[in-house]
């Protein structure tokens, strides 16, 4: 899970760095143009799932799902503070952050 934030971190610390492309997708166009947005959509979606297989090796599948969708939300708000404020090390705190909700999520299934 670690490696998907550090990911993050370094793609924010590049040149070409712009934002989240699927993100600024649904702010521009939101739902209403369901081409664009179920891309974008089923990004987010995928993201989430694969968080979720990765976090079932430590949790219930249904607490797993639940704290991935956390773990996404964290890194869409990094992706736009990155963006907003171009600071990489966002990433590194939205990974405290999560590393807080694993071990907690963890804590209650053990």
């Amino acid at each position: 899970m670690r490696a998907i934030f550090a990911w993050h971190e370094a793609w924010f610390a590049t040149p070409e760095f712009a934002g989240c492309l699927f993100e600024r997708a649904l702010a521009e166009f939101g739902t209403d143009y369901p081409k664009i947005s179920m891309i974008a959509i089923r990004y987010k979606t995928t993201m989430t799932s694969w968080m979720g297989d990765i976090l079932t090796s430590l949790l219930p599948e249904q607490a797993a799902a639940r704290t991935a969708s956390i773990l996404m939300i964290l890194l869409d708000g990094a992706t736009i503070d990155a963006r907003a404020f171009r600071d990489p090390t966002v990433a590194t705190r939205a990974w405290d952050a999560a590393k807080i909700l694993i071990e907690q999520a963890n804590a209650r299934w053990a």
